[in-house]
């Protein structure tokens, strides 16, 4: 295959052109997403969740990702250092997250370890809340709590049919996090994001944040029309994890 490709770029000369819109494409995405990951208002935009994790997990932690619109914004929006992310790749099960915490922990007992979850991935497993208690797991646990299973939401109305099944009926997940052991936390406001995530992490223990989410579909500008970034998940998504 390479002296294939090499045959082919013989003559080959770089277009500065085309590297100059790469270029200014690229500080236009950042620029947006700096001000995506600011968005202010309660429930909290998704952008502004994975934005404050962003700031305070650890440069070298263990992101287990449940599979989800969570799974999205993470990828949107989280600007990794030295981190490693564990997903679903292959079958893209909900209910992922939180035993791929589990057991990256049981792995690397010295590196800190937070699952992203939505609330629907969460409810499929809430049983493994006590088998964290059992081995003493100092896990966290982040909940994007929309009320919804919001990709499927996302997929059917972006076809235009009929939503039906994906509104969701949430147990209070800080009590019962609570009664099985753990230490839960609830920001008020966005503007507690970050105390109290960090507090969450320094607990020394599993801990769960459960944050009241805004229900929102990424999307992509397109001059004067929007239309869903979905179809370009599955590729930028690969390349994010590819370079970890």
């Amino acid at each position: 295959m390479l002296p294939l490709l090499n045959e082919h770029l013989e003559g080959f000369s770089r277009s500065e052109d085309w590297v100059s819109r790469c270029q200014e494409v690229k500080e236009r995405w950042a620029r947006k997403n700096e001000e995506e990951g600011n968005t202010e208002g309660y429930p909290v935009h998704p952008s502004r969740i994975i934005r404050a994790l962003d700031k305070t997990v650890a440069s070298d932690a263990i992101l287990a990702l449940d599979t989800g619109d969570n799974t999205v914004w993470t990828n949107r929006n989280f600007r990794q250092t030295n981190q490693k992310t564990v997903f679903s790749g292959y079958w893209r099960t909900m209910g992922f997250g939180l035993p791929a915490a589990m057991t990256a922990k049981l792995i690397h007992p010295d590196k800190q370890v937070v699952t992203i979850v939505g609330d629907g991935g969460l409810q499929m497993v809430l049983a493994d809340l006590m088998t964290a208690i059992r081995y003493r797991l100092d896990i966290t646990v982040v909940v994007l709590n929309n009320e919804s299973l919001q990709m499927e939401k996302d997929k059917i109305d972006v076809m235009g049919t009929k939503d039906i099944g994906t509104d969701l009926t949430n147990p209070d997940f800080v009590k019962l996090a609570e009664a099985c052991g753990w230490k839960a936390f609830r920001p008020e406001s966005d503007d507690e994001l970050e105390s109290v995530l960090e507090e969450a992490l320094q607990t020394g223990g599993p801990a769960l944040v459960d944050i009241p989410t805004a229900q929102e579909l990424p999307r992509r500008q397109n001059k004067e029309k929007e239309y869903p970034n979905r179809i370009l998940f599955g590729c930028s998504f690969l390349v994010h994890i590819n370079t970890i």
